[in-house]
């Protein structure tokens, strides 16, 4: 049952999220985007992480989804 809660929870916080990270897209914002990109992978690796043997490759995970977004932000405003 307390899985339960906290996938709950969890994909709660990730539909609370979602708009303030595309409204730092929009804006073009690297740094807040990628903040609310990691914000967004932990909260859904909060639902996968028991089927996950490894957890610490959220990590990395985290790091990769920043960038990402940090990356893909600078490219956009560069075009």
């Amino acid at each position: 049952m307390m899985q339960f809660v906290i996938v709950f929870f969890c994909m709660f916080s990730l539909d609370f999220l979602w708009p303030f990270y595309m409204r730092a897209c929009e804006r073009s914002a690297p740094a807040r985007a990628g903040l609310w990109a990691l914000a967004l992978l932990v909260a859904s690796s909060m639902t996968t992480i028991s089927y996950t043997r490894d957890p610490w490759m959220v990590i990395p995970a985290g790091l990769g989804a920043f960038c990402g977004t940090w990356l893909s932000l600078l490219w956009k405003k560069r075009a």
